[in-house]
């Protein structure tokens, strides 16, 4: 306290919860389709429930991640990359350019269990009726992160472990660009840049945690490390399955008719959807 009777630390508090404000990153969705967590769709959210009609499919455990809160932009802290040491701001790997993301927090991978938790993603994610297999656009021999980036964040020593103790998701290989380095990172000192200590800033507990990011960075859900079984009931809920007959083509998707308003704003939308193309249920149309 000074001598004007002000709280230095009240002071900071507020400077920094008006910063968040202003900066957009203190928006806290609520309930929704796209929003797994507790509460009244039609009160906080968007009032959809998804195509399956479920209230909802699948529910977060925050406490797998007590730093994270759903509906809120994932912070920014350093990781490093498993291949090269380099650090990255986690918001650095993600670009608003479309995508979902799915973090696999996999812990301290050197441990058997958390191995095997690894193998058991891998398996899951490779079976054709993943998430990832029946949302994603068919590519034969290209990359399978259209839709989908997947991204893995250990805490064991990075010198511990190569990019080849991860399962072949998150180290694609392709004949055009070889290995992909850049889905692997690690929660460790870097050599010039300090510790970001993600597990300790997001509260991760030991035996991990996968989380699912929208395109805009905010939290989807928060789920146990290997139940992919989740992550499919979640994304089965508005996205539509692609049309193999399309030769792996890419379509609009979504195609919008209907007369202006005096607005500016579409009126009496008519939708002509596409089965070819994953989409987003909001308030009233089907989003491409």
């Amino acid at each position: 306290m000074d001598a004007e009777g002000i709280s230095m630390e009240g002071f900071k508090q507020a400077f920094v919860k008006g910063n968040m404000f202003a900066s957009g990153i203190a928006v806290d969705y609520g309930a929704s389709t796209i929003v797994a967590k507790p509460g009244n769709t039609a009160d906080q959210g968007n009032g959809t429930d998804g195509l399956t009609a479920s209230k909802p499919p699948v529910m977060s455990t925050p406490s797998l991640a007590t730093g994270l809160t759903v509906g809120q932009r994932i912070p920014s802290v350093k990781v490093l990359s498993q291949a090269d040491a380099r650090p990255w701001h986690l918001q650095e790997l993600l670009p608003s350019n479309g995508s979902w993301r799915v973090l696999f927090f996999a812990g301290d991978v050197t441990q058997p269990s958390q191995r095997e938790k690894l193998a058991a993603i891998g398996r899951a994610l490779n079976n054709d009726a993943s998430f990832l297999r029946r949302f994603t656009p068919p590519n034969p021999g290209g990359r399978c992160d259209a839709v989908f980036e997947l991204l893995a964040v250990h805490s064991a020593p990075r010198h511990s472990v190569t990019i080849f103790d991860f399962p072949e998701v998150f180290r694609e290989f392709t004949e055009l660009d070889g290995y992909d380095y850049g889905k692997i990172f690690v929660d460790d000192v870097s050599y010039h840049e300090g510790f970001g200590d993600l597990y300790k800033t997001f509260g991760i507990a030991a035996e991990g945690c996968a989380v699912i990011l929208r395109p805009d960075q905010y939290i989807s859900f928060v789920g146990p490390l290997d139940d992919v079984a989740a992550l499919d009931t979640f994304f089965s809920d508005f996205m539509r399955e692609q049309a193999a007959a399309n030769g792996g083509e890419l379509s609009h998707g979504l195609e919008l008719k209907g007369a202006m308003a005096s607005n500016g704003e579409v009126a009496d939308v008519d939708l002509v959807k596409h089965a070819d193309k994953p989409m987003v249920q909001t308030a009233n149309v089907l989003v491409a």
